[in-house]
């Protein structure tokens, strides 16, 4: 259930449907999540360095987090 959640999650904000997130892309996943400029940088969060966020970093990142359940309830607390 965590990976199809993870799945879905990072679908909404691939806008252009290629499976990863490019730096527009992940401007908006920033913000979402009520990020600021200093916390939405991608090369910090990039583990594969090819400048895009892809799912494999998307599911470090929300490992990281806690999961996807504790994301977006950090989120709702930063809001």
């Amino acid at each position: 259930a965590e990976v199809r959640s993870m799945n879905e999650a990072f679908k909404r904000f691939d806008a252009d449907g290629s499976g990863n997130l490019d730096a527009n892309e992940f401007k908006h996943l920033c913000a979402y999540l009520g990020w600021g400029h200093e916390e939405a940088d991608l090369a910090q969060l990039d583990v594969d360095g090819d400048n895009k966020f892809t799912t494999k970093d998307f599911k470090a990142f929300v490992g990281a987090m806690g999961g996807i359940q504790k994301m977006f309830e950090r989120r709702r607390v930063r809001a």
